[in-house]
């Protein structure tokens, strides 16, 4: 009795979900997950890194600093007619190879700050509000943002 509760409970079939930084090791889990419980999944990442999605997930190759690729996520999405998962998982990570990243602090570029902020903050604030018509057409639509404890806790380089 308890194992078709939880089946139910975990049944996403026909829901459709949008992960972002669907490519890096975190996004990869999600996207499988998804797509074990039944969903439709859409997975952004840069053009780069796309290669690396799990099969079954629609890609969605964009770089999030590019201005427009919230409202290109927003076209894509909006041909379901409904976007039931968000989840707001790209970031910049300390292995990420840019140019003034993951270097001691007296080094670190400020363009690359602004890159960083864009992604980590300012996207997926772009993305929830572009894309709350989509989650709320069902009224139970999902936001997942995954931080880090870097979000708190500066990294001892």
């Amino acid at each position: 009795m308890n194992q078709r509760i939880l089946e139910r409970l975990t049944d996403l079939s026909g829901r459709v979900a949008l992960v972002t930084g669907a490519a890096g090791y975190l996004g990869q889990l999600f996207c499988r997950l998804l797509l074990e419980q039944g969903a439709k999944v859409y997975g952004v990442d840069r053009p780069a890194a796309i290669a690396q999605l799990p099969e079954g997930v629609q890609p969605l190759p964009l770089e999030l600093t590019d201005n427009d690729a919230v409202e290109q996520i927003y076209a894509q999405i909006a041909q379901e007619e409904r976007l039931d998962i968000l989840v707001n998982n790209a970031a910049f990570v300390g292995t990420d190879a840019h140019p003034g990243w993951a270097v001691p602090f007296e080094q670190q570029s400020v363009e690359t700050w602004r890159n960083c902020l864009e992604v980590n903050l300012t996207v997926p604030f772009a993305l929830v509000q572009r894309l709350t018509p989509l989650l709320r057409q069902n009224n139970r639509g999902v936001v997942i943002n995954v931080g880090s404890i870097y979000g708190s806790t500066g990294p001892d380089w």
